[in-house]
């Protein structure tokens, strides 16, 4: 998407990707997440899993993390500043029955991230070869439904000063045609923030470039 006005809000989506949440992978770390700090990106949507999940504002990679481990920049799960750093949310539960198992996690909120892939052939898909992580930057995450959508409502002139996007999760038991809101949080920045994040980010991407 081409660069946005200052003030307002960008998202980029990834369709059927993985990128931060659960399965992210070691190439989209290294390659994606400085792009979405140096342009402000607010908000990246993705696929793939069968589940809802949702991070903090992350921004950088904690220090000292050989796996490139996103960095929080809060810790609220119900209000979050996007000028402090790009929401990761995934959205799988548009059609598939099968939800992400449980036990693909080891405690609530562990991460899983694919590092490499295995040997395979044309007739053969290469298989995953995987780690998991900490992952203190996961805010929400819904393992129980399997069926569900995202509805977004965008304020873009708030008093005070400020732009919104109110995220609400609807969801529905396997075999039920009634969803209910299940998870609602608000992103919200102060209008003209956009241009001081972008600044910022080209900043940290030039100082990681110079050796």
């Amino acid at each position: 998407m081409g660069r946005p006005r200052p003030g307002v809000h960008a998202a980029a989506a990834a369709r059927h990707g993985r990128t931060r949440p659960r399965h992210g992978g070691a190439g989209i770390r290294q390659q994606w997440l400085p792009l979405f700090d140096k342009y402000g990106v607010d908000l990246v949507v993705a696929g793939h899993e069968h589940h809802f999940e949702r991070s903090f504002p992350v921004r950088g990679t904690l220090s000292g993390s050989g796996l490139l481990t996103p960095a929080p920049q809060s810790s609220d799960p119900a209000l979050m500043d996007t000028s402090n750093g790009t929401v990761h949310m995934i959205i799988g539960g548009g059609g598939h029955s099968f939800p992400t198992p449980v036990a693909d996690f080891d405690m609530p909120h562990d991460g899983v991230l694919i590092t490499s892939v295995g040997p395979g052939s044309p007739q053969s898909q290469r298989p995953a070869i995987t780690t998991t992580e900490p992952a203190p930057w996961s805010a929400y995450r819904d393992l129980q439904t399997p069926y569900g959508f995202a509805s977004f409502d965008f304020v873009p002139h708030e008093l005070g000063g400020t732009t919104s996007i109110t995220v609400t999760h609807y969801g529905a038991a396997l075999g039920s045609p009634s969803y209910a809101p299940l998870d609602q949080f608000v992103m919200r920045k102060r209008l003209g923030s956009q241009a001081h994040r972008h600044q910022q980010g080209s900043r940290l991407a030039g100082a990681a470039a110079t050796p």
